[in-house]
């Protein structure tokens, strides 16, 4: 079993992302809030289909248009 580095973008701020996200913050201004880089929520985004899936309806939009 391969174990890398801890996330610095686990669970709790995904889900912070989908609140920030229904507010209309941009993901540059999601990520100071949240203190992480920009690149993080997108590699997420790239790599986590449930979490792409709800950042997508978050934002009202397809899951295609936030990748």
């Amino acid at each position: 079993m391969a174990m890398g580095r801890p996330s610095v973008f686990g669970a709790d701020k995904k889900e912070w992302a989908c609140v920030l996200a229904r507010l209309g913050l941009s993901r540059r201004e999601m990520a100071e809030h949240l203190g992480v880089a920009e690149s993080t929520i997108r590699y997420a985004l790239a790599h986590d289909e449930s979490f792409a899936d709800e950042f997508a309806a978050a934002q009202g939009a397809d899951r295609k248009s936030v990748v």
